[in-house]
């Protein structure tokens, strides 16, 4: 965001979803093109938790801050079309610079 880090995330998965050798794999593809490459899975699905936090003096200072202050962390856990968890995830967001807004489709 303006060269400003405005995101701190931490994305999990098992090692055995992995079909490449670890060696092989770019981590900073977006989550689906790593998922469809790297493990030939993909996503379906996910369930999303967003709470107000304090930021803890690392998050803090990746997102070049002084001092701890409120964030936005967003809890996420990614399944494919079986239910089967694949990723989980936790981001630190700063809400003064990049806002969130949830669209639900009610089919």
């Amino acid at each position: 965001a303006d060269e400003r880090p405005v995101i701190v995330a931490h994305n999990t998965l098992a090692t055995d979803l992995l079909v490449n050798d670890i060696a092989e794999i770019d981590s900073s593809k977006p989550i689906r093109q790593f998922m469809a490459d790297y493990c030939q899975r993909e996503i379906a699905y996910a369930t999303s938790d967003i709470r107000a936090v304090l930021a803890s003096q690392l998050i803090a200072e990746a997102l070049l801050h002084t001092m701890p202050k409120p964030l936005l962390k967003l809890t996420v856990i990614f399944y494919d079309k079986n239910h089967t968890p694949l990723l989980f995830g936790i981001s630190y967001f700063d809400d003064d610079v990049l806002k969130l807004r949830l669209v639900q489709a009610w089919n």
